[in-house]
């Protein structure tokens, strides 16, 4: 008699291991995959900031071409590690504006 309860017992905690983990997975998963489209939408967006500076920068507003970059910094500063990541892209292209704005003084 016992040994039968320690038995349930044993498997009512496998149970609830069981049960727990799945629900961490899963909210693991959801949190996961909303992360994932934050991230595209941000990159979209960037992206679309990029290329509005380059078509300012093509026709030689190279100051608004930067400062056009710079917004991207006041707009996704929240989020780091997009920003960790394209960082050192928005810091090239804002120096070679730099450079061009200067080449045509």
């Amino acid at each position: 008699m016992k040994l039968e309860k320690i038995r349930k017992n044993k498997d009512n905690k496998k149970k609830i291991i069981v049960a727990i983990s799945a629900i961490l997975i899963i909210s693991m998963t959801i949190f996961g995959t909303e992360y994932i489209e934050q991230v595209k939408d941000c990159t979209t967006k960037i992206n679309v900031y990029i290329e509005e500076a380059d078509d300012l920068a093509k026709y030689g507003y190279y100051d608004s071409a930067k400062y056009k970059l710079e917004e991207i910094y006041d707009n996704f500063y929240m989020n780091r590690p997009l920003m960790g990541h394209i960082n050192k892209k928005i810091q090239a292209k804002i120096k070679q504006y730099e450079e061009k704005a200067k080449n045509k003084l």
